[in-house]
């Protein structure tokens, strides 16, 4: 017993969306495999990210693009060109679903900071 492991459900996995599985359930012939848990982490941290890097001071905003553009040129991302185009598309991914929405809830943290700006665009050149 102490070797069986607990099925736990995974984020965003159809066969947790129950209104999912009755509006389409007899159309669906096969549940398609959920996102691994470690996928399903990151994705609900890029949703948060970029919903909530706009809401925040400008401080805070340039330490956290800080923490991106350093995370981007890190050493040990040369050595692992698989995880550098994870972290890269991750970034990127966050990147478009947070900036484009300022515009209707006013970063005005990108206005207001050169710092930022330049950080935003060191992040975009990589």
């Amino acid at each position: 017993m102490a070797d069986e492991k607990v099925a736990q459900p995974i984020i965003g996995a159809l066969e947790n969306d129950v209104s999912e599985m009755y509006s389409h359930g007899e159309r669906i012939t096969e549940m398609p495999l959920p996102v691994p848990p470690a996928t399903a982490l990151v994705d609900a941290a890029i949703d948060l990210f970029s919903l909530m890097v706009i809401d925040q001071p400008v401080k805070i905003q340039e330490s956290a693009f800080a923490l991106i553009a350093a995370s981007v040129g890190d050493g040990n991302l040369v050595r692992n060109a698989g995880r550098k185009a994870a972290v890269t598309n991750n970034i990127v991914i966050a990147l478009s679903q947070a900036l484009p929405s300022h515009a209707y809830r006013g970063f005005k943290g990108v206005n207001e900071s050169d710092r930022l700006r330049n950080l935003i665009l060191e992040i975009l050149k990589v």
